[in-house]
């Protein structure tokens, strides 16, 4: 059950020590620090343009190679495309320019076996990280991405129990990796659990632990015939995180954009708030969002709904040394906008609209690497320009 809730939503630490940041008591998050700029969303930025220029998966597009659920997404300097879907174990590669190069992994629990699709990386230097999340497993292959070069287990903290569930970069000093504590369940609990930042070095062992500490989301929790049933709470808040090319660590609560960049000896190097407009929920959306479940929960549900969506519901760091941000949008709208910030400024520095449904993982090189819908099941590359 637990490796599921952590499948599903891609943890409080006594061993902090005086380089640790906590962040997160309450919600009041990054924003209580009071010494944030707030950028103005609607100073004048330029507008970016994204034109698809390629696709991979779809089958009225001609296409022999298919997805059933991408569940992550990486690129390499060359343009090459590493893609984890959840119709194999393991990962496929593609040129450039789309065609198939390899497929790389099978089932199993040995060197180059996975038990899931695995999280996916790429260093700077071109090497391959694939993270197994059933099995605690990283698996590295080199930068011709098909040369396994090790493996390691990667360790669960002892005295907290949280788990890795996401590597966030390679560093000379170590890996980052995204470990989360699952807090008990039960009506008390407001958060499903704790995301932390650990460092670790090759051989898997901790240098550093809770570089962040924050609450991961926001649940609803039903009591049923004696038992407390957790959900992630309809339109909740939950927290992002992201390495920047900077190497600095960006995370949020996504009631506000109000970022804080921390370097990795935990110092906090930057912090900036960027001004949005609130977008309500109404009515009708708290009711369709109700209607999945079963009709005796619907309306304590809907009770526990917030009044507004998050401000944002996405984070991407580029290679020019900037965030993308997803905006909320309004009941019914066909497109949502993004804004880019300069992480160093905290200004907005640029715009583009997107449909609702895409969802971008990458942007390097001057395009912008997603999925166009909700199904998950197509690879879109955009380019973009002014």
């Amino acid at each position: 059950m637990q490796i599921e809730m952590l499948r599903c939503q891609l943890g409080r630490n006594p061993r902090l020590n005086s380089w640790s940041i906590v962040v997160g008591v309450g919600w009041l998050m990054v924003s209580a620090c009071g010494t944030n700029e707030v950028a103005d969303q609607n100073a004048e930025a330029k507008t970016l343009v994204l034109t698809e220029s390629m696709r991979i998966g779809d089958e009225a597009e001609g296409d022999t190679v298919f997805f059933s659920n991408i569940w992550d997404i990486a690129v390499d300097s060359r343009g090459r495309l590493f893609v984890a879907d959840f119709a194999m174990y393991g990962f496929r590669v593609f040129t450039s320019d789309g065609s198939l190069i390899r497929e790389i992994g099978r089932e199993g629990e040995g060197p180059g076996e996975f038990s899931i699709a695995p999280h996916l990386y790429v260093s700077p230097q071109d090497s391959v990280y694939a993270y197994d999340l059933d099995s605690d497993r990283l698996t590295v292959y080199a930068p011709s991405g098909d040369v396994l070069a090790y493996t390691m287990k990667l360790p669960t903290d002892e005295i907290s129990g949280a788990r890795p569930t996401d590597i966030l970069a390679y560093l000379e000093t170590g890996l980052l990796f995204e470990y989360m504590r699952v807090l008990p369940r039960g009506s008390e609990n407001e958060v499903d659990g704790m995301l932390e930042i650990k460092l670790v070095d090759h051989s898997g062992q901790f240098l550093r632990d809770s570089l962040v500490l924050t609450p991961s989301m926001q649940m609803t929790t039903i009591s049923d015939d004696g038992f407390s049933i957790p959900f992630p709470r309809q339109f909740g808040r939950r927290s992002l995180l992201a390495l920047g090319s900077d190497d600095l660590i960006y995370h949020g609560w996504t009631d506000e954009i109000s970022i804080r960049a921390l370097a990795i000896d935990g110092s906090t190097a930057n912090e900036f708030a960027v001004s949005h407009t609130s977008v309500p929920v109404t009515s009708e959306e708290k009711s369709a969002r109700a209607a999945g479940y079963p009709e005796n929960w619907r309306e304590e549900l809907r009770q526990d709904m917030p009044d507004t969506k998050p401000a944002f519901n996405a984070m991407v760091p580029d290679d020019q040394g900037q965030l993308w941000f997803r905006l909320s949008w309004p009941e019914g709208a066909l497109e949502t906008e993004w804004i880019v910030v300069e992480a160093e400024s905290g200004s907005v520095v640029a715009k583009t609209t997107l449909p609702t449904g895409v969802g971008l993982d990458t942007v390097r090189g001057g395009k912008a690497y997603g999925t166009p819908d909700d199904d998950n099941a197509v690879v879109v590359v955009w380019d973009i320009a002014e």
